[in-house]
């Protein structure tokens, strides 16, 4: 398996509150990506507090080769409130990636950050957003929302297959959205050098939000 990153700040905003965090092992691949709440007050000091937690708690949670991914996710959630900082809020799509190819792979989301599945013949968006109908900025559910109970994560998973599994942000997805043929063309080439080549090209100084993806083959 391979993977490649990128996460470019928007050319609209003053930091770049997205973030993500990748772990490997002999026995799995741990994908997350994480974009704070843009209006909410510690949006990317949630992003950096849930990384630093999944570093530390990943492991009480993974079997070997299988994983509680809804109650990690969960806990990432608890974490936050637990701080009691204002508005610590960020959304999240997680990949769960077992080395042994005969185990599923399992996913997890919540807000508007989303997972796609890439073939050479169509993309597919197999996460579920958490948002009002009709406007894209306004999510409702996310990591720190006081609403927000164990009953709202979820865990699901899907079978081994070729292609890409693409992990990103809002900010890369609306440029996607905009642009599929494009994309479609760039993530199908050969070498992940060259998408990774074609894919900052397609976003960098397009982006108005953060721009964050991890793509893996």
């Amino acid at each position: 398996m391979k993977y490649i990153s990128q996460s470019i700040k928007g050319i609209n905003k003053n930091e770049n509150q997205d973030n993500f965090f990748i772990e490997e092992n002999l026995n799995y691949y741990f994908f997350v990506v994480f974009d704070g709440v843009g209006s909410a007050a510690n949006g990317k000091l949630a992003t950096q507090l849930v990384c630093d937690y999944l570093k530390h708690q990943i492991n009480k949670h993974v079997d070997v080769s299988s994983i509680n991914l809804r109650e990690l996710m969960f806990g990432c959630h608890l974490y936050l409130l637990s701080l009691e900082l204002p508005e610590a809020f960020t959304t999240y799509c997680s990949l769960f990636v077992p080395t042994d190819e005969n185990e599923r792979i399992v996913y997890s989301s919540m807000g508007d950050s989303r997972i796609y599945v890439i073939t050479n013949q169509y993309i597919e968006q197999i996460s579920q957003d958490d948002k009002i109908s009709g406007d894209r900025n306004v999510i409702t559910k996310c990591l720190g929302l006081d609403s927000v109970s164990i009953r709202d994560f979820k865990q699901q998973s899907i079978p081994r297959m070729d292609g890409h599994i693409l992990l990103c942000t809002d900010g890369f997805y609306h440029l996607l959205e905009d642009n599929k043929a494009e994309f479609f063309e760039s993530i199908n080439k050969k070498s992940l050098t060259t998408i990774e080549s074609d894919l900052d090209k397609l976003t960098r100084n397009k982006n108005i939000d953060d721009s964050t993806y991890i793509l893996i083959r």
